[in-house]
């Protein structure tokens, strides 16, 4: 499970952000050793999991890079992150990971009430206030299914912006579960309602103008109509890249 839902995680990053070579984080529990399989305490790692979504692959191609890749990764987990970091040396910056900004943490242990010498553990809901990565995709297991959680910065994303995330994410878990064979650039990330919109609504762009008067007549037109685009253009000087956006909008 943790490879088909990492795949698709990277295919909707892809898609998205038109990318062939993405990078992933994902943390690994760090207790290789049975000395550490009692001990209380924080031994998790974070592995870099690099997968290549090029559209032309079928998603059994695709896994099967995925499934070597993570093989290999794990095998190495004890290896710190920090150390990759340095040994590619990679710059700092503070307000960013270096090596990736979308986190993927697969929670496959079920969470159970756990009873020690008298006192009672219980896990509980806890709201973050920030978020640690640019996006953050955890997925647990549960009696019926699985529980989909998104994490995200709103300084970079929208709800509305998220919730197409999610819902293009099931849509590419429905369709490589359905069809091992399809090519990557041929699975759908929106669905026929969203298709409607995009295709009828956001591109109904018809409008009627004087085809007897050249581009130019029609943008100076236009411009008398709008006094701050005027004022813009009068001036001497160069324009800014700002002042043309607020000319491009408003005509």
């Amino acid at each position: 499970e943790y490879m088909v839902l990492l795949s698709a995680l990277q295919i909707l990053l892809a898609a998205f952000s038109r990318q062939e070579d993405v990078i992933v984080g994902s943390p690994a529990a760090g207790r290789t050793h049975r000395d550490t399989e009692k001990m209380a305490g924080m031994f998790v790692n974070t592995l870099a999991m690099r997968g290549r979504p090029e559209r032309g692959k079928t998603y059994s191609d695709f896994l099967g890079e995925i499934k070597t890749f993570a093989v290999s990764a794990y095998e190495h987990q004890q290896y710190p992150f920090e150390s990759l970091v340095e040994a590619l040396g990679l710059p700092r910056d503070p307000a960013r990971n270096p090596l990736f900004d979308v986190m993927f943490v697969m929670q496959n242990r079920k969470s159970e009430r756990q009873t020690l010498r008298g006192l009672t553990f219980e896990p509980i809901q806890v709201r973050t206030q920030s978020s640690k990565f640019d996006l953050t995709l955890s997925v647990g297991e549960e009696a019926d299914g699985y529980a989909v959680d998104w994490e995200y910065g709103t300084d970079l994303f929208a709800e509305a912006t998220v919730s197409a995330f999610s819902a293009a994410f099931e849509r590419i878990l429905r369709s490589i579960t359905a069809d091992a064979s399809i090519r990557l650039g041929e699975i759908a990330l929106v669905g026929p309602d969203e298709q409607g919109l995009i295709v009828q609504i956001f591109n109904d762009t018809r409008r009627p103008y004087a085809r007897d008067s050249s581009l130019q007549t029609l943008f100076a037109a236009q411009a008398l109509r709008t006094p701050h685009a005027q004022a813009v253009l009068s001036r001497r000087d160069a324009l800014t890249y700002a002042e043309l956006d607020a000319v491009r909008t408003r005509c």
